[in-house]
């Protein structure tokens, strides 16, 4: 998924003993999830849902910038259900498992401020580095 994260999927034990976050794909890992999620000790933090209103904000400027409408679109779009969007990261040092948008998206979100400041073969460029 992310070039530079190695996806592992080992047991929660040895989970623990790395430094690198584990991806979780949302649609493919769903019990993988779930056993983090019912874990006492493991932070959940849902963003998705905030991050696909930006994303919509974004895609679609003539909409207006009013959150609560932007977020009621988004949740109508999804039908209120955001398990099968994105990834879930999980984070053994800090025990924190966290769901955000896909590759794609996510780089879209962030780079969008980009866009009159650099070209698209620049972002392209630095996206490699």
């Amino acid at each position: 998924m992310f070039n530079s994260i190695e996806v592992s999927y080992l047991s929660m034990n040895e989970s623990r003993k790395l430094y690198k976050p584990i991806l979780f794909d949302s649609q493919n890992h769903a019990n993988e999830i779930e056993k983090l999620k019912q874990e006492k000790d493991v932070l959940v933090l849902d963003t998705v849902e905030k991050q696909l209103v930006e994303l919509y904000k974004l895609r679609n400027p003539a909409q207006g910038h009013d959150k609560s409408v932007l977020r009621t679109q988004v949740q109508k779009d999804y039908n209120y259900d955001y398990s099968k969007v994105g990834v879930w990261v999980y984070y053994p040092w800090r025990k924190t498992l966290v769901h955000i948008v896909g590759k794609e998206e996510f780089i879209e979100i962030r780079t969008n401020r980009n866009k009159l400041k650099i070209t698209e073969e620049e972002q392209a460029i630095l996206s490699n580095k």
